[in-house]
């Protein structure tokens, strides 16, 4: 079993801006000679619930001053970012991609607001890069159409992230027919969920009848 730190960079006032980067700068060095694997940065802005704006930055710092440890984003929030830059910031995870290849994985269709999505897109793409393949989607075998509605929703977008790169990287995704079943069990169990939620006034309806 691997470990790894997050990084939020958070801030109260009782510590300033500087004392956070040197706090936290200190403890991601440290984390290598103490067997951690991997040290993960998070991108926030105007607010100092995270104070680190641009993590490919303070990645590369912690990066040429350590030998092992794997630094990565978590999460580069793609909607503020132009695709040739998202495409060179993908060096962290998949250094081994063609510029043009970087390109197409900087425009796929992330859902930014869920960091899992973005965490496993960042994982297929450094998989992608080591091996030639994906691998085998977690959904697969995580979610079916009686899960919770949330992690029903959750494996859509991720179906439909997984099909337009698949599109977009012939041979390297697969599972077409198993992700496109999937899809198609998720869309009906959503729906069936969707429908056994009736709204309040309809639920008290219902029951002024029963009277």
């Amino acid at each position: 079993m691997d470990f790894g730190l997050f990084y939020l960079m958070q801030r109260d006032e009782q510590w300033s801006e500087q004392a956070v980067y040197d706090s936290d700068v200190r403890q991601m060095l440290a984390a290598e000679g103490l067997g951690y694997t991997s040290v993960w940065i998070a991108e926030h802005h105007f607010n100092d619930y995270g104070l680190c704006p641009a993590p490919t930055v303070l990645a590369s710092h912690v990066a040429a001053r350590t030998s092992t440890i794997r630094v990565g984003m978590g999460v580069s929030l793609l909607p503020l970012h132009h695709p040739v830059d998202l495409a060179e910031q993908l060096d962290q995870s998949a250094a081994k991609l063609k510029l043009k290849e970087r390109f197409i994985y900087a425009q796929a269709p992330v859902d930014t607001r869920t960091e899992s999505q973005v965490q496993e897109y960042l994982e297929w793409s450094s998989s992608h890069a080591l091996t030639g393949k994906a691998g085998k989607p977690w959904f697969l075998d995580a979610v079916d159409g009686h899960s919770r509605l949330d992690r029903m929703e959750q494996a859509l977008r991720s179906c439909t992230l997984w099909l337009w790169l698949d599109l977009r990287f012939p041979g390297v995704y697969g599972h077409v027919d198993e992700v496109i079943a999937l899809r198609s069990l998720l869309n009906d169990g959503i729906e069936r969920q969707l429908k056994g939620k009736r709204p309040l006034a309809q639920v008290r309806r219902g029951m002024r009848r029963q009277h």
